[in-house]
C-alpha cells in the first residue's frame, strides 16, 4: 500500500524510515494506514496519519532533501 501512496500522490522518492519535516514538526515515516502516510513525531510515542497537502520535505540518510 505504501507504493500505491507514494505513486499516486507523486511522492516516489519517499521510503518507510525516512527523515521528515512536516509543517515543521520532525519525524519519521513508519509505514502507511488507510492511505495516510504514518509519521512517529519526535515528540510523540505513537506514529499518527500525515496527509500529502501538509507541507513536507523527506530527508535522506545524510540530511539531504530528498522531496518537498
Amino acid at each position: 500500500m505504501l507504493d500505491y501512496i507514494r505513486k499516486s500522490r507523486h511522492m516516489l522518492g519517499q521510503r518507510g524510515g525516512m527523515r521528515c519535516d512536516i509543517d515543521g514538526k520532525q519525524g519519521r515515516v513508519t509505514g502507511e494506514k488507510g492511505g495516510y502516510l504514518m509519521v512517529r513525531f519526535d515528540d510523540l510515542r505513537f506514529p499518527g496519519p500525515a496527509r500529502r497537502r501538509w507541507a513536507m520535505t523527506f530527508y535522506d540518510g545524510n540530511g539531504a532533501i530528498v522531496a518537498q
